[in-house]
């Protein structure tokens, strides 16, 4: 490990040599005459310490002092100026220089060694403070370029949002800071979801979902999100931290393996998955939930009559119509053949007749172009207490023959 390097700047032989030979075992001794040969050595090759006479001919120490500070390459290195006992004064310009201490004649090898030394180390931390400081801003703007997060308050208030979260979201920092974090939430998302993430926040235990988050060009985002509660020195919380990862791509493939390729609705597999999903949250919840089984009236006849590509057209239309006519909150897709089915969280068996026969009329009353009008029979079902998903939906099918057998073109509730 190489030593130290201290630069002894003074004009008079007899100290540089006393001081040289009280240090030499500890340092690597450089030594300058003058003032002039002291700022040349130190442009060529900065030491970590300087032990600087005060009273030099030509260019004396102060002027050697106020050249090393005021140029951005040499403001740092440390000085410490060599002074007659007495000279007050002298100590106080010192140190308005810049000095870091002060040294005086003639020299006591054990203060000397003490005080060098403990000003090298005091600039070792800082040199490592400086660095680690350094590397730690480096590391947050990594962090900030290439980590979506957002920090908030406990009350939900956007403290902090990094660069790349600003990036998918499609503004710029200033837009969120100081916003409710409910200004990036999508309407359509489930109130359900919400209710999950602060019961297990205020547990104290971190929450993980798939979201779709607004942004500001008119469009949403889907992230998979993981908030954490964030704690203070104290103990107490200070607020939330949320990291985002973008799946948008992720969503795009998962929507193209769960939507009918004819009709463009959910397929049967989501519609699986739906239900499930829905039917636990009302267990849980204790939430209304109803289905619509839906059925195309006398379809056989359409594509004999007309041909399988014109009853492609119909189921389509049809398609079309239920997605239109059910709210935000339903869900609508393809149970099978010319069977839809229609999923109503939050919706009992009175709410849902009333949907029934809303898309009913709408379906009787509209222009199906060269196959002309048709309509459909719906079977009506709400999930009653202690009631299996398996018995939920006999009753919907069981609702839908009884339509069909009383004349089609009808709701059945059971």
């Amino acid at each position: 490990m190489s030593k130290p390097a201290l630069l002894i700047v003074d004009d008079e032989p007899l100290n540089i040599t006393l001081l040289a030979e009280l240090l030499r075992d500890r340092y690597e001794i450089r030594i300058a005459t003058s003032g002039a040969k002291a700022l040349d050595s130190i442009a060529k090759n900065q030491p970590d310490l300087v032990l600087l006479d005060i009273h030099m001919a030509e260019i004396d120490g102060y002027e050697v002092a106020s050249r090393l500070r005021s140029d951005p390459t040499t403001q740092d290195i440390p000085f410490i100026f060599l002074t007659a006992k007495g000279e007050s004064e002298a100590i106080k310009r010192g140190f308005a220089l810049g000095a870091v201490d002060y040294i005086t004649k003639p020299f006591n090898k054990e203060e000397l060694q003490v005080r060098i030394e403990n000003h090298l180390k005091t600039l070792m931390l800082r040199s490592a403070l400086s660095k680690a400081l350094f590397e730690s801003r480096r590391r947050l703007d990594i962090i900030d370029r290439y980590i979506a997060y957002i920090k908030t308050s406990k009350e939900g208030i956007i403290l902090e949002a990094s660069e790349r979260y600003c990036h998918y979201a499609r503004c710029k920092k200033e837009m969120l800071i100081g916003q409710k974090v409910s200004i990036l939430r999508h309407p359509q998302t489930p109130p359900e979801l919400y209710i999950r993430l602060w019961e297990t926040l205020l547990r104290g235990m971190e929450f993980s979902t798939e979201i779709e988050n607004r942004n500001f060009v008119e469009g949403t985002n889907w992230y998979s999100v993981t908030i954490s509660p964030e704690y203070q020195e104290s103990g107490f919380l200070g607020g939330y931290i949320a990291f985002y990862e973008l799946i948008d791509e992720k969503k795009m493939i998962e929507r193209l393996s769960q939507t009918d390729a004819l009709t463009g609705i959910y397929n049967r597999l989501k519609l699986d998955t739906l239900i499930q999903e829905e039917y636990e949250r009302a267990v849980r919840y204790g939430f209304a939930l109803s289905v619509l089984l839906v059925d195309i009236d006398h379809f056989k006849k359409i594509n004999d009559t007309y041909g399988h590509q014109a009853g492609d057209a119909v189921l389509v239309e049809m398609a079309t119509l239920m997605r239109e006519e059910v709210r935000r909150s339903d869900s609508v897709g393809r149970w099978g053949g010319e069977e839809f089915l229609i999923v109503s969280p939050h919706t009992d068996a009175a709410q849902a007749t009333v949907l029934a026969q809303k898309l009913r009329q709408r379906i009787a009353l509209h222009d199906f172009g060269a196959t002309g009008a048709h309509s459909v029979s719906i079977g009506v079902s709400q999930l009653a207490r202690d009631m299996s998903i398996e018995t939920l939906f006999r009753m919907a099918d069981k609702a839908l023959y009884k339509a069909k057998s009383e004349g089609r073109n009808r709701v059945v509730t059971l």
